[in-house]
């Protein structure tokens, strides 16, 4: 059911902070209308290869070459978001995230730069030679999260290989993918190629994966040159 918002309970410091629930209406200081959007958590999502190379190549990597780190991008689409912050849209239909506790509205993830800088600092670390994180682990979500983040992340990732290692039992398979003729596993390269504008598939009886962006909760108008808003005050 929608729900408008008293103005003085929308943000701001030393006020009340009001988390709304989805599809509720409200105004920022500013008289912009926005509404809440779903924002449910899905520990067991897994984004589409098309979705991680976008993704990827907007953070800055090259996906074939850095396809050890490719972890990053995958966590980056799969993240939650931090706590008082949701994506809105407003009624021009410009969607955008705003922290209900501060009143600051941004068109990109909150996330999204930090997930930049962990990018840049486990791949200089590759190129020099040392060692590199290769799969997201308490540390990192510490640095993304928080501690009380990270602990509930862990027990979420704890569940989801659960699940997934009960899902390879009862189908009898190993899980591991066919790779294609470069060493990446076909759906990767086969995501390659579609952004390249190559429809060529990777191997031969694989079908090019076609189609396919970030949801649009992770890709909003900053990305595309546009100003924040700023409903919020």
């Amino acid at each position: 059911m929608k729900k408008d918002l008293p103005k003085d309970k929308v943000g701001g410091v030393g006020k009340d902070v009001i988390i709304p629930e989805a599809q509720s209406v409200f105004q920022g200081a500013d008289g912009v209308t926005s509404m809440v959007l779903d924002d449910s958590y899905d520990p067991n999502y897994n984004p589409s290869q098309e979705e991680l190379v976008d993704y990827a190549l907007w953070l800055g990597m090259e996906p074939e070459e850095d396809e050890p780190l490719m972890w990053i991008a995958r966590e980056g689409l799969k993240s939650p978001l931090p706590e008082h912050w949701r994506p809105c849209k407003t009624d021009s239909n410009e969607i955008y995230y705003f922290n209900f506790k501060t009143g600051e509205s941004i068109w990109d993830h909150p996330l999204d730069t930090k997930f930049k800088d962990l990018y840049k600092r486990e791949n200089t670390k590759r190129q020099s030679g040392r060692q590199f994180k290769r799969e997201i682990d308490e540390e990192v979500y510490e640095y993304l999260h928080g501690a009380e983040w990270a602990k509930i992340l862990k027990k979420e990732e704890a569940n989801q290989a659960r699940k997934e290692a009960e899902r390879k039992k009862k189908n009898g398979k190993d899980g591991k993918e066919k790779k294609s003729k470069s060493g990446l596993p076909d759906s990767l390269q086969n995501a390659l190629n579609h952004a390249k504008g190559n429809k060529e598939p990777s191997s031969a009886g694989t079908e090019p994966l076609l189609g396919g962006t970030p949801s649009a909760t992770r890709k909003a108008g900053g990305k595309f040159g546009a100003l924040p808003l700023t409903p919020g005050g």
